[in-house]
C-alpha cells in the first residue's frame, strides 16, 4: 500500500530544464481524502470535524489499498 503521508503525488511537477526531475504538491492520499470529504459534506457526515476528517482518510486509505491490490 502507498505510504501514509507520502506515496504518489496527485500533481507532480517535473523539472524540464537542467537537473533531475522533482515532485511537489499534495499526496494522492490527500487528494482522494479531500474529494471524499466533499462528498460527505454534500450529504450526511459523521459528527464533528475530527470524525469527518478521520472518515475521509479511511476512505482514501481503502481506495489506495484496493488500487494497489491489482483487483
Amino acid at each position: 500500500m502507498s505510504e501514509i503521508f507520502g506515496g504518489n503525488m496527485a500533481f507532480p511537477l517535473h523539472n524540464t530544464g537542467h537537473g533531475a526531475p522533482f515532485d511537489e504538491g499534495m499526496s494522492l492520499r490527500d487528494y482522494i481524502a479531500i474529494h471524499a470529504m466533499m462528498g460527505q459534506l454534500a450529504g450526511e457526515s459523521p459528527a464533528g470535524t475530527h470524525g469527518l476528517v478521520r472518515y475521509s482518510y479511511l476512505l482514501a486509505d481503502a481506495m489506495l489499498k484496493h488500487r494497489d491490490s491489482g483487483e
